[in-house]
């Protein structure tokens, strides 16, 4: 009786082992699949990412500092807005997480959210409808 446990239980593990290792072998696949395919990076997980920006607004014909929070923010190598009301004046780099930005807002720029986009050598990442204008 206990040869035949022990069989039941080892086929049982065996089983286990083997969905595991389908399951590793599948996403392994799929991730070569998908670099492989043309314009999907291979460095997936270098992709800079933006959490917020503080203060999250500014009020048209005002200069404003702004705190980028994100993380591998150190590639980056030019910032713009999608409105044409806003001006980057300057930009500075402060750890892999964080950058400071220093717009100059239009007073005749329009009201309502814009995008940010980050430019990395070849790519640009846009994160929309993450900055707004205000009028007084």
């Amino acid at each position: 009786m206990e040869a035949l446990k022990a069989g039941v239980t080892g086929k049982v593990m065996r089983m286990r082992n083997h969905r595991v290792k389908m399951a590793i072998f599948g996403m392994v696949l799929l991730f070569s699949f998908l670099t492989a395919c043309e314009g999907f990076p291979a460095d997936l997980w270098l992709w800079m990412r933006v959490s917020g920006i503080t203060p999250a607004y500014a009020v048209s014909g005002s200069t404003v500092t702004l705190t980028v929070a994100g993380s591998n923010l150190t590639g980056v190598s030019s910032v713009a807005f999608s409105s044409a009301g806003i001006t980057v004046v300057s930009y500075r780099i402060l750890d892999p997480q964080r950058m400071l930005v220093t717009i100059r807002v239009s007073p005749l720029a329009p009201p309502g959210f814009c995008n940010l986009i980050l430019f990395s050598g070849f790519r640009s990442y846009t994160y929309v409808n993450i900055f707004e204008i205000r009028t007084l």
